[in-house]
């Protein structure tokens, strides 16, 4: 992933060659841009978003920006109902379950994090499922999220058969968040016993 000025670049490999295009400017892409190396792209991603914010300045047109952060949901009454009746047992705003909830969803990756899952092949499904059900510890500056024998039999208990045992096998690996939680930082295989603290 790309990022720069707050736009966001998705990767594509395609024949040796790197393909990058901003992904959270709405329909019509912005910038693209291509390179050979990693390097080269991320230089080529950062002068595609000048050149395009440059030429929307000398044309007077205001520029497609990044997402407001603003979003209007319709639930319908039911789920909103139960939605308020989680955030209010959480014991915080609606708003704030909602984002909990998404970012538990759909977690920010450090560039890192993004490097390690490809290198070690952590499927973004195994991920999501350490986040919602895993023991989570902080551990040498980072919250350490894994699966224990615990934390397992839980999760067959409330998983369905086929979905539990998709990822059964999987589950030996660990995430690392920042302290606040809010991002991935890394990736990995658990080949022995996290150390208590």
């Amino acid at each position: 992933m790309l990022e720069y000025k707050g736009y966001i670049g998705e990767v594509v490999y395609d024949d040796g060659v790197l393909h990058g295009r901003v992904i959270n400017s709405g329909a019509y892409p912005i910038a693209n841009c291509e390179a050979t190396d990693v390097e080269t792209l991320q230089s080529e991603f950062r002068e595609s978003i000048d050149e395009y914010l440059a030429s929307c300045e000398e044309d007077g047109v205001e520029p497609v920006k990044p997402f407001s952060g603003d979003l209007r949901l319709r639930l319908g009454s039911e789920l909103h109902q139960r939605a308020t009746v989680a955030a209010m047992d959480a014991g915080v705003s609606l708003n704030a379950w909602i984002k909990r909830v998404v970012e538990a969803a759909a977690p920010y990756y450090t560039t890192h994090a993004q490097q390690r899952v490809q290198q070690r092949g952590i499927d973004g499904e195994v991920v999501a499922v350490l986040l919602e059900h895993g023991r989570r510890r902080y551990h040498k500056g980072g919250i350490t999220c894994y699966m224990d024998r615990r934390t397992r039999a839980r999760l067959e208990s409330v998983m369905e058969g086929e979905a539990y045992r998709r990822v059964a096998d999987r589950l030996d690996r660990y995430v690392v968040l920042s302290p606040d939680g809010t991002q991935i930082l890394t990736v990995a295989q658990r080949r022995r016993r996290l150390k208590t603290m």
